[in-house]
């Protein structure tokens, strides 16, 4: 079977953000992951995570209220006003694929990294 070829201007392109919003609204695929990091999270007792491209905080949100600490790599200031309403949450305004250039100052180490969209 020949690999499906994709368009990576398509992934760029206007029509995008609003086809994921689309498809986000149709599915429960957040609250699905938000239950099992839950879960684990319990087992193991973590108490800090770092999420990179945190988004619109969906599931950022749902995940703060088990945890003490997450930092939130989020680039859109749109996403980073709605992340900073949980007291937990340390946002970090920058683009995810950039961040391995910059030297980030967390607190302490999280025990779970996020990549997740």
């Amino acid at each position: 079977m020949k690999p499906m070829q994709v368009n990576s201007d398509y992934y760029l392109s206007e029509n995008y953000p609003s086809l994921f919003k689309r498809y986000i609204e149709s599915t429960d695929e957040k609250k699905r992951i938000a239950e099992a990091l839950i879960e684990r999270v319990k087992d193991k007792g973590y108490k800090t995570l770092l999420d990179m491209g945190a988004g619109d905080g969906m599931l950022t949100g749902m995940l703060a209220k088990h945890l003490e600490r997450i930092y939130a790599v989020e680039k859109n200031q749109t996403h980073r006003e709605k992340l900073k309403k949980f007291p937990n949450v340390r946002v970090i305004g920058e683009q995810m694929e950039k961040i391995g250039d910059k030297e980030i100052k967390l607190i302490e180490k999280p025990e779970i990294v996020l990549f997740c969209y």
